[in-house]
């Protein structure tokens, strides 16, 4: 009479290769929400320091006169204060903001001609009243927020998807 060993397979159960993909699901999504709060800082800070750059460089250009010789972006981008970067091919700022957007920059509405107004289009929803809090420090009354400050003007994101707009009085 044979006797029959029994057949011993090597390798994962159903169970244990669930409970690997179940692991890897929920590392995967954790590690994609962690980057996308990073992708958001970086934007910030580009769109924060792009502003500090035009600030300065319009600072430049006006020397002791008033912001009047500034009428738009392609002022500071035709005279070489800016980068081909932040001006576009059509030295006018489209589409160059780190959001995709435009750089705008255009006399100051509310403060007359000692100051400029500095504008970022095309922001998404999502943490857009974050971004308009921090760049409120860069205008011209160093606001704390956005809200209740004289010196930028918000424009939220509409619910269709266009993208909302900051302008900065500097």
């Amino acid at each position: 009479m044979k006797k029959f060993k029994a057949n011993k397979q090597a390798g994962f159960t159903l169970i244990e290769l669930v409970i690997v993909l179940v692991i890897m699901g929920v590392l995967g999504a954790a590690i994609a929400a962690f980057r996308g709060g990073a992708d958001f800082q970086s934007l910030k800070k580009q769109t924060s320091d792009g502003i500090s750059l035009i600030a300065s460089d319009a600072r430049a250009k006006k020397g002791a006169g008033n912001y009047n010789v500034i009428t738009d972006i392609s002022v500071l981008c035709n005279d070489g204060y800016l980068t081909e970067t932040m001006c576009g091919t059509g030295n006018d700022g489209v589409g160059t903001n780190p959001f995709g957007g435009d750089w705008v920059v255009a006399p100051s509405t509310n403060f007359g001609a000692a100051h400029l107004s500095v504008g970022v289009t095309g922001i998404p929803d999502g943490r857009f009243a974050e971004l308009a809090d921090t760049l409120a420090g860069q205008s011209y009354k160093a606001c704390q927020s956005s809200t209740d400050c004289a010196s930028i003007t918000v424009t939220e994101p509409q619910e269709n998807g266009a993208g909302g707009e900051i302008y900065i009085d500097i």
